[in-house]
């Protein structure tokens, strides 16, 4: 069997990416980085958005020259806060000087930019990777450039993905406009949900695609049997994965939740957020989900 060098954590937002991460890295032979976003953004409605990184990068400097590799070497450790962490490299063990020789020794391909980006994140563990979800439009992309990576596709109940981004949006400041929009209420949920509805029903497609695809490169991780079976869960994926379990992964607190007041931690894993989505959303909206998600529901096995 080929040992797994990279691992990717895919999927939708609000499904437990971050949680998975957390875990993973537990371990002494992983390091996965956060959000790279370096192929593309998360398509809202469907459309397909192409800002990425990737193309951000181009702009800043041609890595085919020294010139070039010098002006991404400095952007990348730039102490201003203007672009994505995993892209901040200042508080990194590794140096400047030591990234740019390292690129200038690489083949100089996007790719090759990529690899060193995750390396200087992973700081000498042997499995390196990211965490995007967007990339889950790019899985064929990903193990093209990464044959011996393991996809794991973090999955869970679109009702539970849309109340807790509601959740988190109702606690950020938001514009005057916005503001007003979100108090037409239902009509609002309603509209707003698409983007769920809509992107839920794309990977779920994708998903059963890419397990005929890549039956040994991909994974699917539902968050609801992490939450509520999480040793056996854990082990399984362990398994795929080609590592060891550790008591380490059990323990957990709640990460980066909607629903916990900043400050505040929860030890272990929450089973009180599987089923929390039926106290926050109102009777038609989820019969507008069922309208649109029922066959899909039923084939991952959510109550309906």
């Amino acid at each position: 069997m080929t040992k797994t060098d990279h691992i990717f954590i895919v999927g939708l937002g609000r499904t437990g990416s971050t949680l998975t991460r957390t875990i993973l890295n537990t371990s002494t032979e992983i390091g996965i980085g956060g959000e790279s976003h370096f192929f593309r953004d998360l398509p809202r409605f469907g459309f397909q958005r192409q800002r990425s990184m990737q193309r951000k990068l181009r702009k800043i400097g041609d890595i085919s020259t020294e010139a070039g590799v010098d002006k991404l070497v400095n952007y990348l450790y730039s102490p201003k806060k203007n672009h994505l962490t995993f892209w901040n490299f200042q508080k990194r063990s590794t140096s400047p000087e030591e990234f740019r020789q390292m690129l200038l020794e690489s083949g100089r391909t996007e790719r090759d930019l990529f690899e060193l980006a995750m390396a200087v994140h992973a700081e000498g563990k042997p499995i390196r990777g990211e965490k995007t979800p967007a990339h889950i439009f790019c899985v064929p992309e990903l193990l093209e450039w990464f044959p011996n990576a393991k996809v794991i596709h973090t999955f869970r109940d679109p009702r539970a993905i849309f109340s807790s981004r509601e959740k988190k949006a109702a606690r950020k400041k938001l514009p005057a406009f916005n503001t007003l929009i979100r108090k037409s209420g239902l009509l609002f949920d309603l509209l707003s949900s698409l983007h769920v509805i809509l992107n839920w029903s794309r990977v779920s497609h994708l998903n059963k695609l890419y397990q005929t695809s890549f039956p040994d490169n991909f994974y699917l991780l539902k968050y609801e049997d992490l939450i509520c079976e999480p040793r056996s869960t854990l082990q399984e994926l362990c398994r795929f994965l080609g590592i060891d379990f550790n008591e380490d992964m059990m323990q957990q607190s709640v990460v980066n939740s909607s629903f916990v007041q900043k400050g505040e931690v929860v030890q272990g894993f929450d089973t009180t957020s599987i089923d929390r989505w039926r106290e926050q959303i109102h009777p038609v909206l989820h019969r507008w989900f069922l309208f649109w998600c029922k066959n899909g529901l039923s084939q991952h096995g959510y109550s309906l």
